[in-house]
């Protein structure tokens, strides 16, 4: 969140991570308070004894054929100036941008499916020295600080990024991400099969354009499952919900497979047009 106050003592509150949502405004009143037009929010701006420097919210909600609710809480807490060192800047500028795939997920996990479970490393120009509101104290750790009581401190976590065999990885909340390098595209031709190594991480691959509206078949392991995702990330097809083990490759699509190790999922394509002549065809036999 940012917070503005421009000298007619109006203070503008905007979220930078969702630039498009309105701007909210108060009023200076005389008590050292802002308050919304509508008079249904007062804010504050209340320096506790640890120090730090919280934004307090005091809000009324109405809603038709409810009783009204107040709720009083801090809503965001003031984050300190972050100067990064020049190498450290570096490394995080690289960073910028690049697509981090969840590896590893449990083959049944929720995670699968109503977006791809990715994560892109995106900072906030207005707040340097952050990921987010987690402080970057090095080339490869971003921590949280932040003591907010109630709701809008909850979630916290700690973002640790390092290297295996060449490839980035970072964790944060229990989940493993690899960097994009590691999907391959998938093998375009008739046959192929895949297989959950020792380490149990999921295997990601993009749609090449040569397999781009082919039909996958995938011969399934018991304790296994895979998801095909759309350009835009959206889950076409995820196993465990559908049941179904044939689906159509979209366009710049990508396709995980996960499950327990040693799980072995066997890769059938065929091309669309076979495919439905196969199903429209009858055949008589004599």
């Amino acid at each position: 969140m940012k917070v503005e106050v421009n000298p007619l003592g109006e203070l503008s509150v905007s979220t930078l991570t969702v630039p498009n949502n309105p701007v909210q405004t108060y009023t200076y009143t005389a008590d050292g308070s802002f308050v919304n037009n509508e008079g249904t929010e007062k804010i504050k701006f209340i320096e506790e004894k640890n120090g730090h420097t919280y934004l307090w919210s005091s809000l009324y909600i109405n809603v038709p054929g409810l009783p009204q609710t107040a709720v009083s809480e801090y809503k965001a807490e003031k984050l300190e100036a972050n100067v990064l060192a020049k190498d450290v800047a570096a490394v995080w500028e690289k960073r910028e941008g690049k697509k981090y795939y969840l590896m590893n997920e449990k083959y049944s996990s929720m995670l699968y499916t109503n977006s791809a479970p990715t994560v892109t490393i995106d900072t906030v120009k207005d707040v340097p020295g952050y990921l987010l509101t987690n402080k970057i104290i090095g080339a490869n750790r971003a921590v949280n600080q932040l003591q907010i009581p109630s709701m809008a401190g909850r979630d916290t976590m700690e973002i640790d990024f390092f290297k295996n065999n060449g490839v980035e990885y970072f964790t944060v909340a229990g989940g493993l991400y690899g960097h994009e390098e590691l999907v391959k595209p998938l093998y375009s031709g008739k046959q192929s099969m895949t297989t959950i190594q020792v380490d149990g991480l999921a295997k990601w691959f993009s749609v090449p354009s040569n397999a781009k509206e082919k039909v996958m078949t995938v011969k399934m392991p018991s304790k296994g499952s895979f998801a095909v995702y759309d350009q835009a990330g959206n889950c076409m097809n995820y196993t465990v919900v559908s049941g179904m083990n044939e689906v159509l490759l979209p366009e710049n699509g990508s396709v995980v497979f996960a499950g327990e190790v040693g799980s072995k999922f066997e890769i059938s394509l065929k091309n669309k047009k076979i495919l439905a002549c196969l199903k429209s065809c009858s055949f008589v036999h004599y």
